[in-house]
């Protein structure tokens, strides 16, 4: 007995494949004695199905493509020539993850925008505090994925709060962007937010609370290892202003480090400053 797979128009090709055949093409075939094997699937891809992945290919309207790197299942809902349609089924859950272009809708009406989230989140009482040394400590630390900056317009909203010791020490607080870390400590990156030198022993800042926040977003043709980044600062009763822009040069194709770190004068008192939370949102 003959097979054919559903795919060419009437006549199957060398491997006895036919596209496209209408019903009564199908109730001729089975009359005489052929069976009609079911859709071609993809069941084990590195990556999500494309426009190209039409029936061509072999697929057929039904079905299935699993990429079994992000964990995500499709299903073909067109498979016009170099204009194929998949439709995301699911995504396994806790170790799956929706494609970043995936939208959702605002309340009831038509405007969409693409999804956002915390890459990450630390909380704790305290999480760190610095040591006693005059070193940029690091409190907290994020190690962004490779590629995360593939689009012009992605972007985060880094964020992290804390307090001050009971001293009079200068304290000194910054979140850094691509930053290089050795032994705890911050020996380069870019400086995106920053309480800065005004934070000196003729500032209140003796047991206080202060907060950090920047946006970094990607810029540019993809690739071109390009970014934007603004902060502010926060100590106290005291505002530190928005500082000037910042335009950092990570390489995008590799991780970025992101840095929490604080520092006092004194070489002798530790946890001048503590961090209590670290927080990275992600914009897609």
């Amino acid at each position: 007995m003959r097979s054919f797979r559903h795919q060419a128009r009437h006549t199957a090709d060398g491997n006895g494949v036919i596209a496209a055949v209408a019903i009564g093409d199908v109730i001729d075939l089975i009359r005489g004695g052929c069976t009609l094997l079911p859709a071609y699937n993809n069941l084990s891809a590195p990556i999500d199905p494309g426009a190209s992945n039409d029936n061509t290919q072999g697929y057929s309207v039904g079905s299935r493509w699993v990429n079994t790197t992000a964990r995500r299942v499709w299903t073909c809902v067109s498979v016009a020539p170099g204009a194929a349609s998949w439709a995301l089924d699911g995504v396994v859950s806790a170790i799956g993850a929706e494609p970043s272009n995936i939208s959702t809708f605002f309340g009831g009406g038509t405007g969409a925008f693409p999804r956002e989230g915390a890459l990450s989140r630390f909380v704790g009482n305290p999480l760190a505090g610095n040591n006693a040394n005059t070193s940029d400590d690091v409190l907290a630390s994020y190690t962004l994925p490779a590629s995360s900056f593939d689009a012009a317009g992605r972007g985060l909203c880094i964020t992290a709060q804390g307090s001050t010791g009971p001293t009079t020490n200068n304290k000194r607080v910054k979140l850094w962007f691509d930053a290089t870390i050795s032994s705890g400590v911050v020996t380069g990156g870019s400086v995106i937010a920053d309480t800065g030198p005004w934070v000196n022993v003729t500032t209140p800042n003796n047991n206080v609370g202060w907060q950090l926040m920047a946006n970094v977003f990607k810029y540019g043709a993809a690739g071109s290892n390009t970014q934007y980044a603004q902060g502010t600062a926060i100590l106290g009763g005291i505002h530190g202003g928005i500082g000037l822009p910042v335009f950092p040069t990570a390489v995008e194709s590799g991780a970025i480090v992101i840095a929490l770190t604080g520092s006092s004068n004194t070489t002798g008192t530790a946890n001048d400053v503590v961090a209590t939370w670290f927080e990275i949102n992600a914009m897609n």
